[in-house]
C-alpha cells in the first residue's frame, strides 16, 4: 500500500509516512518496489478523479518490478486513536469525562476541529500562558473551553513518551529508515517524502515534520515532502491508477495459481 500511495501523489520512489487510526509507518519505496513487510493501511472513501489525471499518472507507474529496500520499514502502532485518548486524559484532568461511545466519537470530532501540532517542542512551552483557550460546542449545546489540550494531545506523534509509549516518533522513523537505506538512495528518499493517512491532516503536522526533518538531518539535505489535500484518500487513488494499467490483469492472482503455490506466489511478482 505504500506503493499505491506514491502513484497517488504521482511518485515512484520517496518514503511514505503513513499515519492512520491505529498505526504510523515510514516505508521507503524505490522505483515502484517497497519492503516485503508493507505495514500501512489504507482506509477507503470515495474519490473523484478525471480520467485524464488517472491516464497521466498511471504513465508514471514502472512496468517492472524496482530495487526493493528490504527490511528498512518502521512501524509503530500509534496514531489518530491514541491522540484522541490522549486528549480524553487530558479533559478528563481538568474535570470532563467521555465514557459513551457517543462522546468518544464526539471527542474525535472536537480533535479534529481545535487540535493542532505545535511548530516545535519548545514552541509548545512557550505557548502555555499565551495561549488563548478555545470554544468547541457540544452536540447538546454546552460549552467546552478548550486550552493546552489543544497541542498536548497531538504531540505524542513526534513525542510518544508523553503517553507513556516507547515508540518512536515520525520524524524519527523516518531517520532510522534512511540510516538503514542505502546512502546513494537517500537523496532521493529525503526529496520525495510524502505524507499519508488522516492524523497527517492534523494543523501543523506537515511544518512541524519538516522541522524535525531539518534539525535531525545534515544541514545540506536536500528535503521535499508531498503533503496532498487528498492524502486520506492516496492509497485509493493509487490503485484506482494501477486498475486502469493496460498490464494490470498480469498482476493479478488467478485461484489456480494460488491453489498451486500458495503464498510463495508473491515472490514471484512485483510487491505493491
Amino acid at each position: 500500500t505504500a506503493t499505491l500511495a506514491l502513484y497517488g501523489a504521482g511518485k515512484t520512489s520517496g518514503i511514505v509516512i503513513d499515519s492512520g487510526d491505529g498505526v504510523t509507518s515510514a516505508v521507503p519505496v524505490y522505483e515502484g518496489a517497497c519492503p516485503r513487510l508493507t505495514f500501512c493501511q489504507a482506509r477507503r472513501a470515495p474519490l473523484t478523479a478525471s480520467l485524464r489525471a488517472r491516464t497521466t499518472l498511471a504513465d508514471a507507474c514502472p512496468r517492472r518490478a524496482g530495487f526493493s529496500i528490504k527490511g528498512a520499514a518502521e512501524r509503530a502502532d500509534l496514531g489518530g486513536r491514541d491522540v484522541t485518548n490522549q486528549l480524553a486524559a487530558l479533559l478528563r484532568r481538568a474535570g470532563h469525562a467521555f465514557h459513551t461511545s457517543a462522546e468518544r466519537e464526539t471527542l474525535r470530532m472536537m480533535k479534529e476541529a481545535v487540535c493542532y501540532v505545535a511548530a516545535s517542542p519548545s514552541e509548545a512551552e512557550k505557548s502555555v500562558t499565551a495561549l488563548k483557550p478555545c470554544e468547541y460546542v457540544l452536540p447538546d449545546g454546552c460549552r467546552l473551553r478548550v486550552g493546552v489540550e489543544q497541542y498536548a494531545a497531538p504531540e505524542i506523534l513526534f513525542q510518544p513518551r508523553l503517553a507513556g509509549a516507547e515508540h518512536m516518533g515520525v520524524h524519527e522513523m523516518v531517520g532510522a529508515v534512511l540510516q538503514k537505506s542505502d546512502l546513494e538512495l537517500r537523496p532521493t528518499l529525503t526529496q520525495n517524502m510524502v505524507l499519508a493517512g488522516g492524523s497527517t491532516t492534523l494543523r501543523g503536522f506537515g511544518e512541524r515534520f519538516f522541522t524535525e526533518m531539518k534539525r535531525s538531518l545534515p544541514m545540506d539535505t536536500r528535503i521535499r515532502i508531498t503533503a496532498a489535500a487528498n492524502r486520506k484518500q492516496l492509497v485509493w487513488l493509487g490503485g484506482s491508477i494501477v486498475g486502469a494499467l493496460s498490464t494490470f490483469k498480469s498482476m493479478c492472482i488467478d485461484q489456480e495459481a494460488w491453489k498451486e503455490h500458495g503464498d510463495s506466489i508473491f515472490d514471484r511478482i512485483p510487491s505493491l
